[in-house]
């Protein structure tokens, strides 16, 4: 999970690598979900059976053509994380978060939060923007 995905450049650096991960992102902007959207090679499939704040991404169906383009994210949530956390029922091998944390008002709430979806010796992974 990335945690304030914005423009999906974490996403788009991890699918680069060929690293298979599924990965969501959550941001409370709607303007960075879809520009999140938009960084897939292929475009934007979007389930008509969610509601219009979370964004489920269809992969290509193909394992066998390697020019099939990657889709970054699997699902992308247009919600403020703190307050959408608990609604959560996945576990993820990592949180990822790029400088959201040093933005956040209750930050000690907001990492209780993440660690809460972390899956047995998952990682959280952030980073702060300096000076703080």
């Amino acid at each position: 999970m990335e945690i304030g995905c914005g423009n999906g450049l974490v996403a788009e650096l991890i699918k680069k690598q060929q690293i298979n991960f599924s990965i969501t992102g959550v941001d409370f902007a709607k303007k960075m979900i879809n520009n999140a959207s938009k960084i897939n090679v292929t475009p934007a499939v979007k389930s008509s059976d969610i509601d219009e704040e979370i964004i489920k991404l269809k992969k290509p169906t193909t394992d066998i053509d390697e020019q099939a383009p990657q889709v970054a994210y699997d699902i992308l949530i247009n919600k403020n994380f703190i307050d959408y956390a608990d609604k959560i029922n996945e576990k993820y091998d990592a949180v990822i978060t790029r400088g959201v944390i040093n933005y956040t008002a209750n930050q000690q709430l907001f990492l209780q939060k993440a660690a809460s979806l972390l899956a047995t010796n998952g990682l959280i992974i952030f980073y702060v923007s300096a000076p703080y």
